[in-house]
């Protein structure tokens, strides 16, 4: 995984940025690692996990917000304060998960139907169905 400072993720319905730095984990393992054993997840960044519809957090050290969205980027479920050592949750309709720093999704008033966007750091939307889109950003 990547992490980049030139991909942000993008609320389209406030046009607020809600992460900074954004890694894309779209290989099997890259999904399976995810978050395990990082020491921190810092305010503004996020994790997307492509294809996905569900989320473990074994071998987390910390809370996390967890977004499922379909392949548009429009919010199906939030997920709040997903804490270490679970297994869930799953949204079988999702196509992609963004997980965020725990209380993410109350600062931005994330909800179902809020439509997300990756940018680049030029403004240029990538559409979440761009299989271009690979790791590392």
């Amino acid at each position: 995984m990547s992490q980049s400072a030139e991909w942000r993720l993008i609320d389209l319905d406030s046009g607020r940025c809600i992460a900074e730095r954004v890694e894309l984990a779209a290989s099997w393992w890259n999904r399976l690692r995810g978050l395990i054993g990082r020491k921190e997840f810092c305010a503004a960044q996020a994790l997307v996990l492509r294809p996905c519809s569900a989320i473990h957090t074994f071998g987390m050290r910390f809370p996390i917000d967890v977004l499922f969205l379909d392949h548009r980027g429009t919010v199906q479920r939030v997920v709040e304060q997903v804490r270490p050592q679970r297994i869930g949750p799953i949204h079988w309709k999702s196509q992609i998960v963004i997980e965020l720093p725990a209380g993410t999704v109350r600062q931005f008033g994330l909800a179902p139907g809020c439509r997300l966007a990756l940018c680049r750091a030029d403004g240029e939307r990538v559409p979440w169905q761009d299989n271009s889109v690979t790791e590392p950003f």
